[in-house]
């Protein structure tokens, strides 16, 4: 027992000294919306909620902070639609995240780059959450926005497409 209070003890100026965070969620699409084409493929504009679509990603985010208010971020995320039994796809997003010392919220901004299956695209992730503090590790929740920007044809056409998701997990910071 002295053993493991004297390692705690120890490892406390290494924790207040963390530099690398890695954080493990799941993110639900709340709200999809395609300007171009309507919920059966036909052109028009259809939007389609989470009841809809059933839209899960599973998300392992990598961090390096800068000190205790900013970081660069690298997520991975893998999407999958329950309802259709398919896999949506595969996205690597490169950030930064703010997260001021005196208010309990933080804002991300990402460029996300849907990797596959095909077509590759890119865009911009705004985003906005809170942690909750757990003696290890954090909880956090987060809402975000995602816009395409470009990429190859047949990929969302700029600001065409909106989504809006909402995700939640375990962040640790070593």
């Amino acid at each position: 027992m002295k053993i493991l209070l004297a390692a705690l003890v120890l490892a406390i100026p290494v924790a207040a000294r963390a530099d690398i965070g890695v954080r493990l969620g799941l993110e639900a699409h709340i709200l999809d919306h395609d300007g171009n084409k309507n919920s059966d493929g036909t052109p028009g504009s259809s939007t389609t909620l989470i009841t809809d679509q059933q839209q899960l990603a599973g998300n392992l985010m990598l961090s390096y902070w800068m000190g205790d208010t900013l970081s660069l971020d690298g997520e991975l995320a893998e999407l999958y639609n329950f309802k259709t039994s398919t896999r949506v796809g595969t996205t690597l997003r490169v950030g930064v995240t703010f997260n001021p010392p005196v208010i309990p919220f933080y804002v991300r901004a990402a460029i996300p780059l849907h990797l596959e299956p095909s077509p590759f695209y890119s865009g911009l992730r705004a985003g906005i959450g809170t942690t909750f503090s757990l003696m290890v590790a954090k909880i956090y929740l987060e809402l975000d926005a995602d816009f395409p920007l470009f990429g190859e044809s047949k990929a969302p056409s700029a600001f065409s497409t909106q989504s809006i998701s909402l995700g939640s997990g375990v962040q640790f910071k070593f």
